[in-house]
């Protein structure tokens, strides 16, 4: 077998791994186009309409009241507002080939500042759930002064601010740039690459998660002592019908607040774990697991993770709080008698 041969062979070699590689890079590319395109809208759609309703319900005179329920109602806005800057986006641009972030100079840094401050915001919201929870069970005769719906509304105040400041550099941060024969919005310097994804991990995931983990595990301890207490004096009280009451608000409370921490956890994580991957082997192509394609679709899973927070709050709120379930089924008889009545009124009128 002469040199030429040998060459003939590479080369033919060459060419069959490169169809392979251009087969498996298709077959990503449409499986992360599709999942874009399909499951987006529905969690644009059903978020869309369970954060409406938290918002209805929460606000409701019996529960706007109470610190925790003015926090979620916040956080229902929230979420409304992030999956328009955020999930949109991705869905237009695979549905419909048009990214809003790469449209100008501008949009870039703006919808890029907005996505990391939405979801900063919401983390720091339950962050502020948690402690606000934490107070009302360790220190209930101080809860009411520390608790203030004044005290709340400078508590959701200054982390605007805070996540405000720390996110700014991102408008000199990050500029549109041509990869690949393509324009994307990216990293314009050493800090927002490599730097900032570990900074925005430590932020957004690590500090809230500590703090609600602290809080939970003293909420947790609180109430076992409480409970203690209770049983021992429960004989001689008068008013154990209303503690008892008073014992399930605060345990679906609770309940509520637990969930939406093991939620946070296990669905805005990997999103952030993502990013600090992607900027030291994203850009590899020598095949397998740092392929372009494989990046995308993890960029789409983590992605759509992360947005499925967004979504699920008004379930958890549904499955674990009693007062939530009530409120929402007298807002649903009240809405049903009123069409019924409006029926009654314009058949008789009709007569």
């Amino acid at each position: 077998m002469n040199l030429s041969t040998l060459e003939i062979l590479d080369f033919q070699n060459l060419s069959q791994k490169s169809e392979a590689e251009a087969l498996v890079s298709d077959t990503l590319y449409n499986t992360t186009q599709y999942i874009w395109t399909i499951v987006s809208p529905i969690l644009i759609l059903v978020g869309t309409v369970s954060n409406v309703l938290s918002i209805i319900v929460l606000t409701r005179k019996r529960l706007i009241r109470n610190n925790t329920m003015f926090y979620l109602a916040v956080l229902s806005v929230t979420n409304i507002c992030a999956l328009y800057v955020g999930l949109l986006r991705y869905w237009m641009r695979y549905a419909f080939g048009f990214d809003i972030r790469t449209h100008s100079s501008v949009t870039c840094p703006a919808f890029t500042f907005l996505v990391y401050f939405l979801s900063d915001f919401i983390n720091w919201t339950l962050v502020a759930v948690a402690v606000d929870r934490c107070i009302y069970v360790c220190l209930p005769l101080k809860a009411a002064i520390i608790c203030s719906r004044k005290r709340a509304i400078l508590a959701l105040f200054f982390i605007f601010v805070m996540l405000v400041f720390f996110n700014i550099h991102l408008f000199w941060g990050v500029h549109i740039a041509i990869e690949l024969d393509s324009i994307n919005c990216s990293g314009a310097n050493y800090f927002t690459n490599y730097i900032w994804s570990v900074l925005d991990l430590i932020v957004r995931c690590l500090i809230p998660f500590i703090v609600m983990i602290v809080t939970n595990f003293l909420i947790i301890s609180n109430i076992r002592k409480s409970r203690s207490r209770v049983v021992q004096v429960r004989h001689s009280s008068i008013n154990t019908e209303r503690r008892k009451r008073e014992e399930a608000r605060i345990s679906g409370l609770n309940r509520t607040l637990h969930s939406i921490s093991l939620m946070f956890l296990l669905l805005a994580t990997p999103s952030a774990i993502y990013e600090i991957y992607l900027p030291y082997f994203g850009s590899r192509e020598d095949g397998g697991f740092y392929s372009v394609g494989i990046m995308e679709l993890l960029r789409a899973i983590v992605n759509l993770l992360l947005y499925s927070n967004n979504v699920l709050h008004f379930f958890v709120y549904l499955l674990s709080n009693t007062q939530f379930r009530r409120e929402l089924r007298r807002l649903c008889r009240r809405t049903f008698t009123r069409e019924e009545r409006i029926q009654g009124i314009e058949s008789q009128s009709s007569l």
